[in-house]
């Protein structure tokens, strides 16, 4: 079922590692640990921004990483 009027923000690795403002090697070891929700569409990492932020949002050690 689709939720109309709602736009999934999705974004690609580089795109989520300039906004955390980490390298793309941090989000890869973020995303094997577990700490930041993904998916993988063949070998390419992508990340739905609403799910990041409410992980984000429950994990004090990655607020405390990112200020």
């Amino acid at each position: 079922m689709c939720d109309k009027g709602k736009v999934k923000v999705t974004f690609t690795l580089p795109e989520i590692a300039l906004y955390f403002r980490v390298c793309e090697r941090t989000i890869i070891r973020w995303c094997r640990a577990g700490k930041i929700p993904h998916y993988k569409v063949g070998k390419a990492y992508r990340f739905d921004f609403e799910e990041v932020k409410k992980q984000l949002s429950n994990d004090s050690e990655l607020k405390r990483l990112l200020g």
